[in-house]
């Protein structure tokens, strides 16, 4: 079980997020899903495909991060994530 969604802009076309199940993690749904949604992009006639992950922690992996790589997608920069945190 596993889900992602594919927002289209005019030529571009975003991969704003993706879930896979845990108990159905490693079995190719989110580069399913991510060649899936590539070809509808596509088909629409966009241009460019985007994509954000987070960086992994140093000597940790990112599975999202590598479908994407695989599927061809290269990463362009990093931005700083924010954190919200309730005032005490």
């Amino acid at each position: 079980m596993a889900g992602g969604n594919l927002f289209l802009h005019g030529e571009a076309a975003s991969l704003n997020a993706a879930a896979t199940a845990s108990g159905h993690r490693g079995l190719g749904a989110q580069s399913a899903l991510i060649a899936a949604r590539a070809r509808a992009a596509a088909e629409a006639g966009c241009r460019w495909l985007f994509a954000e992950t987070g960086k992994p922690a140093p000597g940790q992996q990112n599975p999202s991060l590598n479908n994407l790589r695989r599927a061809g997608l290269v990463p362009l920069y990093e931005r700083r994530n924010w954190v919200w945190r309730a005032a005490s």
